[in-house]
């Protein structure tokens, strides 16, 4: 297999989601189904695989960026304090 194909695998294997995108137009493109047809049809199709596998790659994209910034920032600045939400120890009884 050529290597360009084994590294656009080990890519894929990282974002399922876009495997998944992928499979499913190219079931639309060869209509196995036998629902699409239409070019109309699967044109829509096509496009609304398109705009879902878009929108998730900029939501995975987003979540790295994130990650990245906000580890290099505390990595940088050994100064800042890493907040995280309080524990919550119940109500106390104020009464003696």
């Amino acid at each position: 297999m050529d290597q360009k194909i084994v590294e656009l695998v080990q890519e894929l294997e990282k974002f399922p989601h876009v495997r998944e995108r992928l499979e499913i137009m190219l079931s639309v493109a060869k209509n196995s189904s036998g629902e699409y047809d239409l070019a109309d049809d699967v044109e829509m199709k096509i496009c609304e695989e398109i705009s879902k596998m878009g929108l998730e790659l900029m939501e995975a994209w987003g979540a790295n960026q994130e990650a990245v910034k906000s580890s290099l920032v505390l990595k940088n600045n050994k100064s800042i304090i890493h907040h995280s939400k309080k524990k919550f120890i119940g109500i106390q009884n104020l009464e003696k």
